[in-house]
C-alpha cells in the first residue's frame, strides 16, 4: 500500500533581515552592519518587554537598557515609540509572508499538504511574535502598517497562485492570483486566532478551513489530494457509514 505523502518538516524560522524591510518609519536607515544589528536589538527588546508589559508601558529608557545600547544610538536610529511599535510590525509581517515562500520538497506536495505546511510555518512565526498579536490589530489601519498588509498580502498571492498553477497548469494567471489572495487572507485570518481557542477547537478549525479551501479550489479543477490520499480518505468515509448503519440498525 502507497505511503500517504507528507509534508516535509517546516525549517526553523528566523526573522526577516531589517536591510529588507522599508525601514520608512526610522529616523535614518542603517548603513553599516553594526548600525543594522543596533535596529534588530531595539526590535527584539520591544517584544521580550511585551511579554512583561503593556504597549503603553514601554518606554524609550526601558528599549534602552534592554537592547543595551546608548540611549543616544537608540534615536539616532528611531524618533520615538511609534517608529519602533511600526518596524517591529513591519518585521513580523514580511515574517508571515515569508512562510509561504516556497521550500524544498513544496512541489512534491498535493494541496492538502501544502496548506498544512503553510498553516505549520506560520504558526512558527507567530509563536515567536506572540506578543505583538495585540499590537498588530490595534495599528492594523495605520496607513503605513496598512499599505504593508496589502503588499504582503499581494505577495503571498503570486505565491500560492503559482503552486496552484504547478497543480493545475491550465489555471489562467490570473484567476490563480485571485484564488492565492483569497487562500492567504484566510491562512493569516485563521492563525491570527488560533492562538486564543482550546486545543481541541484548533484541531478542529484547521481541518475545517483545509476541507473548505479543498472544496473551494477543487471547484475550479484544481488536484486536491493525491490518489492515495484519496483513496485512504474515501475508504475512512465508508467505514463512518458503515459505523454509523450499524449503529441505527
Amino acid at each position: 500500500m502507497p505511503k500517504k505523502k507528507s509534508a516535509p518538516r517546516p525549517t526553523p524560522t528566523r526573522y526577516t533581515d531589517v536591510d529588507q524591510l522599508t525601514l520608512v518609519s526610522l529616523r535614518r536607515r542603517p548603513s553599516q552592519q553594526r548600525g543594522s544589528q543596533r535596529v534588530v536589538d531595539v526590535l527584539d527588546a520591544f517584544e521580550r518587554l511585551l511579554q512583561r508589559k503593556r504597549c503603553e508601558q514601554i518606554t524609550m529608557d526601558d528599549l534602552s537598557r534592554t537592547a543595551g545600547i546608548q540611549i543616544g544610538s537608540l534615536y539616532h536610529f528611531f524618533p520615538d515609540m511609534t517608529s519602533v511599535i511600526l518596524t517591529v510590525l513591519e518585521r513580523a509581517l514580511a515574517d508571515e509572508a515569508a512562510a509561504f515562500e516556497a521550500q524544498p520538497g513544496d512541489e512534491k506536495l498535493d494541496f492538502v499538504a501544502y496548506l498544512a505546511a503553510i498553516e505549520r510555518r506560520m504558526t512558527l512565526v507567530w509563536r515567536r511574535h506572540g506578543s505583538l498579536i495585540g499590537v498588530f490589530f490595534a495599528y492594523q489601519r495605520h496607513p503605513l502598517i496598512w499599505k504593508i498588509t496589502r503588499q504582503q498580502r499581494a505577495r503571498t498571492a503570486a505565491l500560492v497562485g503559482a503552486k496552484l498553477r504547478q497543480l493545475m497548469p491550465g489555471l489562467t494567471p490570473g484567476r490563480a492570483q485571485e484564488l492565492g489572495q483569497m487562500i492567504g487572507v484566510v491562512m493569516a485570518v485563521l492563525i491570527d486566532n488560533l492562538e486564543f481557542l482550546p486545543e481541541a477547537e484548533r484541531r478542529r478549525l484547521r481541518t475545517e478551513t483545509r476541507l473548505l479551501l479543498g472544496r473551494h479550489v477543487a471547484a475550479e479543477g484544481v488536484p486536491v489530494e493525491s490518489a492515495a490520499e484519496t483513496a485512504a480518505h474515501t475508504g475512512r468515509q465508508s467505514v463512518v457509514r458503515r459505523t454509523s448503519r450499524a449503529a441505527r440498525s
